[in-house]
């Protein structure tokens, strides 16, 4: 997006706080406004959700080794709504079913994230409950500012059509979202650190490029396996 659409979207921003307006609602970003000890924190309204992201980094002393181990979690609080469970010693339960599909939709993707719904006037960006319940369709893309990076939907019955119709409808909506982001880097001044890992060989990587490769060819180049 150029500067001149950025003013027209998100006018009036102040140098810590964000507005963008999807949808009818305001999505609201404030940066360093809690957890002043963290390296980062971003306060993000939406609706009547709000969600506290607090970045703290480390440097490592040892050597990254190729398996980066993230893992996201998402946590439905019984106290956070005043419930207590009746034993009390165990507080919480296991996650439930939409608390482990938030995670996986999370950390599969790490992208921008809208869902599509439909109704008999079109598509629909992020339905409620109520609208989702009666939609044909339940659509989830993820995806950056130029490609897709994840699908995943349900359907009672859908033409091919009309779904490559949904997830272009998604990815323009997504479009947007990127564009508030890239706004708020900008503004702020945010680059990203290019740095290439360095991993050490062992005795099997070793093997695996000098002999393991030639003999993985000569059997997969047999005809017959049996």
């Amino acid at each position: 997006m150029s500067e001149s659409v950025f003013k027209q979207n998100f006018p009036g921003n102040s140098k810590n706080r964000f507005e963008f307006n999807f949808h009818d609602k305001k999505v609201i970003f404030e940066i360093d406004q809690l957890a002043s000890k963290s390296d980062k924190s971003v306060i993000c309204r939406y609706g009547n959700t709000t969600v506290l992201t607090v970045l703290t980094l480390k440097k490592l002393t040892k050597t990254v080794n190729s398996f980066f181990p993230l893992t996201i979690t998402f946590e439905e609080k019984f106290y956070a709504v005043g419930r207590i469970p009746n034993a009390f010693t165990k507080r919480e339960g296991r996650p439930s079913y939409d608390a482990i599909t938030a995670a996986r939709l999370i950390d599969r993707s790490l992208r921008t994230a809208v869902m599509v719904g439909q109704d008999e006037k079109g598509f629909i960006c992020n339905p409620s409950d109520e609208k989702l319940s009666n939609s044909p369709l339940e659509l989830i893309v993820s995806a950056t500012e130029q490609k897709i990076t994840m699908l995943e939907a349900g359907a009672r019955e859908i033409s091919e059509t009309d779904l490559e119709k949904a997830i272009a409808f998604a990815h323009q909506e997504i479009q947007l979202l990127t564009g508030f982001f890239q706004h708020i880097a900008s503004s702020l001044g945010v680059k990203k650190e290019k740095k290439e890992p360095k991993l050490e060989k062992n005795i099997g990587d070793k093997w695996l490029e000098e002999k393991g490769n030639a003999y993985l060819g000569e059997i997969l180049s047999t005809p017959d396996l049996s």
